[in-house]
């Protein structure tokens, strides 16, 4: 993708703008799509963790009573 591109859309260019505009769109949409995944990613290993750290007390409380 261009880093910068011409401010002027002509009827010359009009279909290279519209091709470059459309495959920014999709960008962004898989862009959102990825940000989601990590997002949902991020909250099963932070559920993931606070398993753990629940089991950890548990074994913690099972080793003192012995």
């Amino acid at each position: 993708m261009p880093i910068y591109t011409s401010p002027i859309v002509a009827k010359e260019n009009f279909g290279a703008c519209q091709h470059w505009l459309f495959r920014l769109r999709r960008a962004r949409q898989a862009l959102r799509k990825n940000i989601a995944t990590i997002e949902t990613f991020e909250g099963e290993i932070k559920a993931a963790f606070e398993h753990i750290e629940r089991e950890m007390e548990n074994i913690k409380l099972r080793l003192s009573r012995l």
